[in-house]
């Protein structure tokens, strides 16, 4: 472009040079006749000089705004294409989650962009943003997940209401409902070893396989479980029904979440009545409600959408 810019300069000069040569009589004419102009025919009104000084102002003014207005118009064009991307990316970004629910009464088996596998229990969910085992593997997650991550130099975030866990590559289960405050967030690690940290606090410690940790967000401590249960923290993978010193209320949502049925409490018992109990096979569910009910002294009847649980 300097070439072709240049060249165009050169071809002006050159035409104005040959303007003067063809006329160069008259120009050699004016030379002799200049002698005889008088001073009064050369003399100009400030009048005449303003009006010529605004004239040139006005034109040039005129060209330089032209420019800018020109130069502005662009750079808005650009400005608003650029807002308009950028909108639109932080509005995908933003409002383009993606979130996976596993139904009630299911067991929901999904694989995710990057290759890592999960089985999701009845009623549990994930969400993540946009471009997920690209740029991030950052996940949040609701209820009970048996993770098997695919290894990457990207580590493996999940998020859940209380706590976090970081890993490379590794197979581990995390139960966290935020809905059960009262059982915090509860770690079993299958293979490889895990990052687990406090939401609320800096506290973190390194869990290997094997081992099962939970976090109690009210008490702020880590809190280590016997290891000769928790393969019962992965039973439920095979359909297997297990509770360990679980709450009466937390029972009942896991019940309601697998056998996809209501079932209601009287608040006249105890949310918070612990009880243990295992199923090493699928029972129905009004065995396991007769069970509960024989244990705590409670009687259950059918409703037109479910179960009632009542004190004797």
């Amino acid at each position: 472009m300097k070439t072709n810019k240049s060249n165009i300069k050169a071809e002006n000069r050159n035409h104005s040079y040959n303007e003067l040569t063809d006329n160069k009589d008259e120009f050699e004419k004016l030379l002799d006749d200049f002698p005889k102009i008088s001073q009064n025919d050369l003399s100009i009104s400030n009048s005449d000089i303003e009006k010529a000084l605004a004239k040139v102002h006005r034109q040039t003014y005129k060209e330089s705004t032209e420019r800018e207005s020109n130069t502005a118009r662009i750079f808005s064009y650009f400005a608003a294409a650029a807002i308009i991307l950028l909108g639109f990316g932080i509005g995908y970004y933003n409002f383009g989650i993606k979130t996976i629910t596993a139904p009630f009464g299911e067991i929901a088996h999904v694989t995710l962009n990057d290759g890592s596998v999960l089985e999701m229990n009845s009623g549990s969910s994930i969400n993540y943003r946009p471009f997920f085992g690209v740029f991030h593997r950052n996940i949040q997650m609701e209820g009970e997940i048996f993770f098997n991550i695919y290894p990457s130099d990207t580590p493996f975030t999940i998020t859940t209401s209380f706590s976090k866990v970081k890993v490379l590559g590794t197979s581990f289960n995390i139960r966290s409902w935020s809905t059960e405050p009262e059982n915090g967030t509860l770690l079993t690690v299958v293979s490889g070893s895990v990052e687990f940290s406090a939401l609320d606090t800096s506290q973190s410690i390194i869990l290997e396989a094997g081992n099962t940790q939970k976090w109690n967000p009210f008490n702020e401590i880590f809190e280590n479980l016997n290891y000769s249960i928790s393969d019962r923290y992965t039973a439920w993978r095979s359909n297997i029904l297990t509770f360990n010193n679980q709450s009466l209320r937390s029972i009942i949502n896991q019940l309601e979440r697998t056998y996809n049925i209501e079932i209601e409490v009287s608040d006249k018992i105890p949310s918070h009545t612990q009880l243990s109990l295992l199923y090493m096979e699928e029972v129905p569910i009004d065995v396991v409600l007769n069970d509960i009910s024989t244990v705590k002294g409670l009687n259950f009847t059918r409703t037109s959408t479910g179960y009632r649980i009542t004190p004797k």
